[in-house]
């Protein structure tokens, strides 16, 4: 789930991944990042605009992490 990922600053670790932001959309109440994975891989991430933004947290085409909870990730069925 797009709500369960999180772009974060020089994270590493087992639930962490690294991309290229190709997008930003500032819809009011949070944002919507498209990242790029290294491995090619597309990535939709929400954000809720918890405090006043004056600009934005990323611009497109810089390098960004990710990070999720251990228990975010959902197995689906084949």
């Amino acid at each position: 789930r797009p709500e369960r990922l999180r772009l974060v600053q020089d994270a590493a670790g087992a639930n962490t991944a690294r991309g290229t932001l190709r997008d930003i959309a500032y819809r009011g109440e949070g944002f919507t990042f498209h990242v790029v994975l290294e491995g090619g891989a597309e990535l939709r991430v929400t954000q809720p605009n918890l405090t006043r933004v004056t600009g934005r947290p990323a611009e497109p085409g810089a390098a960004v992490t990710l990070a999720w909870d251990a228990d975010a990730p959902v197995v689906l069925p084949a």
